[in-house]
């Protein structure tokens, strides 16, 4: 069946691309939905994670267009940056992994391993590689249905592109945004670059902060050398009892500038990137520094230097000093090397000194007063060794958040004592700086870090880097201003963004190498991936104009931009000027001011901390307040059999495989109805057959509908409630959808309405004048949800129109009969009761009794729909004569309305005259006589005192 499928979607396709309906130009009669997705990056295949980002914005365009906005949907290619020059070198230098990789990737859209070999071999010019990609992911849009207008395509390396980049840089200059200064960036020790998330491997997953650590020197005794250790807290340097340091690693005695320090040797190599003159003497066994002692900087204490394996050398400086009293890590640690003879003889250790080692409180909280802090957090752990890894990091966070938030320093912290812990670091960190005894060290949050070429990755502090000043000039004012205005869907990220907007400081902006702009005002850098992508959607209101007169990137001035951008200067001399005509000027113009700012952009959680945020603060620099953002939606990833995808799982699905393995509308309608935006997709295998089948009854069903030739029935009760279902169902369908629910737009489109189908049909065989009626404005409501299926089913009932450009039905609640819906529930409800109690009963029974339930229960159930406060509902009931008579009967009853409070009144006559009317029906259903009964004649009967109103007793005879 996917081939059938298959065939469908590229007949569609084509048919789309040959009349251009998804082309967008103004229209000042219509109101304009200006929306886009981030373009991808074109150096290979994106998978189906990717692909839910832009089903999903695609779905939301169908939508807009069917509701009669004009809509403008662009997309273009992103090649910024070092990734493809990566890509490129390791295949000029045979890298056989690399090349193997990229074989696969090119084997999704071309099967001639001679031409695979050719192309490969044609990727050591990175913009061959640019090319192929650029085509090939183009070929995946279409192939999973994208409604995009292809005429305002571009690459981020495309001359006119570097045009509107320089443009936007030279205002940020303007502004005075853009700073030069010194500053620590993660850097690539292979390209000898600065990078950011798009050069780094799985940039987009880590967190990519830059941690700062605390380097304080512990002078050795006897010795004009320093123990050198690196710490976050360094307020828990009054609480030092000894120093840690792994036995089993290599350290480095070396010259740091003028002083000797004895650091790990990776740490050395670190710390020349952080402007430190090193000189390494020797190296040295780590068992060599244990049994020695040093001298505690400020309080002048000696402490021995103790052997711990889990002194990581490639954390900060390999070395640790321990606060037992505040670190579970350390007390557990003291612990278990106190109990352990046999390393302390190792090492020629003191047992007796070993021992003699106590925990030193500096930090009093209200719930640690008289104790030690990391002994009682232990003992409520439960801990009693270093190996239970999943208790001590809980009890870590645990006293850490305890102490940060509650601590105050004792008088052992000297003058910093009665000070709060949260308020004292940068104090302390300030106080050691200036007393020489300690430095700042620099390091990732995320360990360890490769770039795209294979590099590692340090921090490195660079002297004249170019760097955006999120800071400057009251510009987060106006982001947050822009922020407060914007829609957030859905509503619970907005904190996250106001998260990164407070921490957001100086970022640099521009590398050394790379594709991309050169900076207007100093040509020896590049502007890096994440800084020439954040107003590029401005550009696609003018791409395809430029494209299409053919101007020149010489001809796109500052003065030009000025003009179209903001309404600077006058068409007649930047027609001169450019050497544009002014026709062409205009038109660019009202392009730019009838679509600009952008209504809906659509993307994945992960850019919150970067691209999104770097999009709000640059729109509000460079224009005015009416062209900012509108609303940003966001998705969760998608995951693989509850697996997170990645290569080395070989679970990764290529959106290229969709159109061969799967078909674009399976993928389209699973993505969608699989999961809400809050929550990630798990694609399951079983699950995809089973929505295939379910397409496949749906496309069937719609068919044989359409083709149905029987004779017109009038219509009876039976259709009348399903066209009041079928329309109740499709409102509240297109609602979900305005409120930017396509889980649930899609849910009731297709689950809902297709449940309702296929009973009335089961039900009503020879009836298909409701069917016919209905049916149309069902393949529009999903068109944007499955439009190749509903393009051909809609050309089946003769339809010459496209219905992707079709209006959604217009169903008003005129067209909704609730007291006939209402009627229906009633009664099939009782169909199904009945039917489930025969299945139950061993029995085979000749007739059915409904009674309806007593008077009094009625008029209980009446008068709890009037009392809003329903803890009042038992006092105010017993109090009436009707209802107090029946005693244990009423109680009961009373406390049944409290646990499931009616909301709408009912009425027993008018019960009791739908039962009677549709006696037949039911009987018919149930395949028994029905008869019905008033409770009140049958006073006793178990049935009878069990109805209840809209729940009549069953009895079965």
């Amino acid at each position: 069946m996917n081939v059938f499928f298959r065939d469908i979607e590229k007949k569609w396709q084509q048919k789309w691309k040959q009349s251009k309906i998804f082309e967008a130009n103004p229209k000042n009669q219509k109101t304009k939905f200006f929306i886009t997705s981030p373009y991808p990056y074109a150096n290979g295949p994106y998978h189906i994670g990717h692909g839910r980002s832009y089903v999903c914005s695609d779905v939301f365009a169908r939508i807009k267009r069917m509701q009669g906005f004009n809509v403008l949907y662009p997309m273009a290619f992103h090649i910024t940056g070092t990734p493809v020059l990566a890509v490129s070198a390791a295949i000029k230098r045979k890298d056989k992994k690399i090349i193997e990789l990229y074989k696969e990737y090119v084997s999704y859209h071309t099967k001639d391993k001679k031409e695979i070999d050719k192309i490969i071999n044609s990727f050591t010019d990175p913009w061959n590689l640019v090319k192929y990609f650029s085509v090939a992911m183009r070929k995946d849009f279409e192939n999973i249905g994208m409604s995009l207008d292809w005429r305002r395509c571009f690459t981020t390396g495309d001359k006119i592109y570097n045009k509107f980049i320089e443009w936007q840089y030279h205002h940020l200059k303007k502004q005075k945004l853009i700073i030069k200064d010194k500053y620590p960036v993660l850097y690539c020790v292979d390209c000898d670059n600065a990078v950011g998330e798009d050069d780094i491997k799985s940039g987009d997953e880590q967190n990519l902060d830059i941690q700062e650590f605390v380097l304080i020197k512990f002078k050795l005794q006897n010795q004009d050398a320093f123990i050198v250790v690196g710490t976050l807290r360094p307020e828990t340097i009054f609480g030092a009892t000894n120093i840690w340091i792994n036995p089993n690693e290599i350290y480095v005695k070396a010259q740091v500038n003028n002083e000797i320090w004895f650091i790990s040797k990776i740490a050395s190599l670190k710390l020349i990137y952080q402007n430190k003159k090193i000189k390494i003497i020797k190296e040295i066994n780590g068992s060599e520094l244990i049994s020695e002692s040093v001298i505690t900087p400020v309080i002048k204490k000696k402490i021995p230097i103790l052997p711990a394996d889990f002194a990581d050398v490639d954390f900060a400086t390999g070395i640790v000093f321990s606060v037992p009293a505040h670190s579970v890590f350390d007390f557990i640690a003291l612990c278990d090397l106190k109990k352990n003879k046999k390393l302390i003889e190792k090492h020629n250790l003191d047992f007796e000194k070993i021992n003699s080692i106590k925990p030193v409180k500096i930090i009093d909280t209200k719930n640690f007063k008289d104790i030690i802090p990391a002994e009682y957090i232990c003992k409520k752990y439960n801990i009693s060794n270093q190996s239970q890894k999943d208790d001590l990091k809980k009890a870590t966070e645990e006293l850490y958040s305890s102490e940060f938030y509650n601590g105050i320093l004792n008088k052992k912290c000297l003058e910093f004592s009665n000070l709060k812990v949260n308020e004292i670091k940068n104090k302390i960190k300030d106080f050691l700086v200036e007393k020489n005894i300690s430095q700042i060290f620099y390091r990732p949050v995320s360990w360890p870090l490769k770039c795209r070429c294979g590099g590692k990755i340090f921090v490195k502090i660079l002297k004249d880097q170019w760097f955006i000043d999120f800071n400057s000039n009251k510009w987060k004012e106006k982001a947050k201003n822009c922020l407060e205005q914007m829609t957030i869907i859905p509503g619970k990220y907005r904190t996250a963004f106001e998260k990164v907007f407070e921490w957001l400081d100086k970022r640099p902006c521009a590398r050394k190498r790379g594709l991309g702009t050169q900076l207007p005002f100093d040509k020896k850098w590049v502007i890096e991936s994440l800084s020439d992508s954040t107003i590029y959607t401005a550009f696609y209101t003018i791409a395809g104009l430029i494209k299409k007169h053919n101007i020149e990137p010489e001809q796109l001035s500052i003065e030009l931009f000025d003009y179209i951008y903001k309404n600077k200067g006058t068409i007649k001399e930047i027609s001169k000027q450019a050497k544009i005509d002014e026709k062409i000027i205009q038109n660019m113009k009202n392009e730019f001011e009838y679509w600009y700012g952008v209504d809906l952009r659509h993307t994945a959680i992960m850019h919150i901390s970067n691209h999104l945020s770097f999009y709000i603060f640059h729109h509000t620099a460079i224009f005015d307040e009416k062209y900012w953002p509108k609303a940003i939606s966001l998705i969760e990833p998608v995951l693989c059999e509850g697996q997170k995808m990645g290569k080395s799982k070989g679970n990764v699905i290529a959106l290229s495989t969709i159109s061969s393995k799967y078909f674009a509308d399976l993928f389209r309608i699973y993505i969608i109805t699989n999961a809400s935006f809050s929550s990630p997709v798990d694609w399951k295998e079983k699950e995809v057959k089973i929505m295939e089948k379910q397409l496949e009854k749906f496309y069937w069903t719609i068919e044989n509908i359409i083709s149905c030739k029987s004779k017109k029935i009038q219509n009876n009760e039976n259709a009348f409630v399903f066209e009041s279902r079928f329309n109740k169902i499709l409102i509240r369908s297109i609602a979900a959808a305005n409120q930017f629910n396509l889980q649930k737009y899609a849910q009731m489109g297709f689950y809902d309405i297709s449940n309702l189908v296929y009973e009335y049909i089961a039900n009503n065989k020879k009836n298909s004048v409701a069917l016919h009626k209905c049916i149309k404005n069902w393949i529009i409501l999903l068109s944007p949800l499955i439009p190749h299926i509903a393009e051909e089913l809609w050309q089946k009932t003769g339809e010459k129109k496209f219905v992707s450009v079709c209006n959604l039905p217009k169903i008003t609640s005129k067209d909704i009969d609730e007291e006939l819906i209402e009627k229906y529930d009633f009664i099939e409800k009782i169909i199904k009761d009945i039917n489930n109690i025969k299945k139950i009963i061993n029995a085979k029974p000749k007739k059915i009794n409904l009674y309806i339930a007593e008077n009094w229960k009625y008029f209980a159930f009446n008068k709890s729909v009037e009392i809003e406060d329903k803890a009042n509902l038992f006092s105010v009931l017993m109090s009436d004569a009707r209802i107090k008579k029946h005693g244990k009967d009423a109680a009961n009853y009373i406390k049944y309305l409290q646990k499931n409070p009616p909301l709408k009144k009912t009425d027993m006559s008018s019960e009791y005259e739908i039962l009677k009317k549709e006696i037949d029906y039911i009987s018919k259903c149930v395949g028994l006589e029905v008869c019905v009964l008033n409770s009140d004649d049958f006073e006793g009967n178990l049935k009878a005192n069990r109805a209840s109103p809209s729940k009549p007793g069953i009895e079965l005879v």
